[in-house]
């Protein structure tokens, strides 16, 4: 159950991150 609710909201945060950090660099 977790990892189903965990599973979309985290995919959003990594892009967001990921996005940020090539942005940043």
């Amino acid at each position: 159950m977790r990892h189903h609710l965990t599973d979309p909201y985290a995919r959003i945060i990594a892009t967001y991150s990921g996005t940020m950090a090539v942005i940043t660099w």
